[in-house]
């Protein structure tokens, strides 16, 4: 009787230690799948950070490309100059 008592009580420690390692190794997991989440995360805003100063120097050179805006620009440079060239020239 005490053999089989005995033999009880070791199988059940032995499965509560089993239950106790399953149960760290879910807490673990879990502990490590939120790391990872967040490095995705931090990786997600840096791409967007990245994305956003694309954006602002296409913008810009966009901006200085704009075809409108340089031939204003132009016309401007040909009135001044030819405003110049005639003060130059006295007429």
């Amino acid at each position: 009787m005490t053999a089989k008592l005995m033999l009880i009580l070791l199988g059940l420690g032995l499965t509560s230690l089993a239950l106790l390692a399953m149960r760290q190794n879910r807490i673990d997991t879990a502990f490590e799948m939120t790391r990872l989440h967040q490095r995705c995360d931090q990786a997600r805003t840096s791409l967007w950070d990245i994305r956003c100063n694309i954006a602002e120097h296409i913008a810009q050179e966009i901006d200085t490309l704009d075809p409108l805006e340089a031939e204003s620009k132009d016309t401007t440079r040909l009135a001044e100059n030819s405003t110049n060239d005639s003060d130059e020239h006295g007429g």
